[in-house]
């Protein structure tokens, strides 16, 4: 079974959204396409010093399963941070992000979501926080 790592660069502007606040999702040509039921949009996080990895590996069936692993920072500074991320525990979810080649990308989808965590960091003050999933499109483009 081949496996390969790699860091695909440094995240912008992460959004993110319940995988039930869609109506749909699909991916097309590596394009991401959605809607979203009513009254619902994608949550912004203040993130800072942040990285997206990639591990690929082919899954039995020979296909190509991606396992993504969003992992980005966000500062104690507002006493809200916590709340806000406390809202993204156990419930799947949709990244959307601006990449270090100021591209609009999303990764995990209705049928494969990313899932949250975060710990406080012994580094610096805040939290570590990352995104989890598997996947067959690691990195879609987004079709705003």
């Amino acid at each position: 079974m081949k496996k390969r790592h790699f860091s695909v660069g440094i995240l912008k502007c992460l959004k993110l959204a319940y995988i039930y606040a869609f109506k749909y999702t699909a991916v097309v040509d590596n394009e991401f396409l959605y809607k979203f039921n009513n009254n619902c949009d994608w949550f912004d996080i203040p993130v800072t010093n942040s990285t997206i990895n990639v591990s690929v590996k082919q899954t039995d069936d020979n296909s190509k399963l991606y396992n993504v692993e969003l992992s980005f920072n966000v500062s104690f500074s507002e006493l809200s941070n916590k709340q806000a991320l406390d809202r993204f525990l156990n419930v799947g979810l949709i990244a959307k992000y601006i990449s270090a080649g100021s591209q609009t990308k999303i990764t995990g989808s209705k049928e494969t979501p990313l899932f949250f965590s975060f710990v406080p960091s012994s580094s610096f003050d805040g939290y570590e926080c990352k995104l989890t999933g598997k996947t067959f499109y690691p990195e879609s483009f987004f079709s705003g």
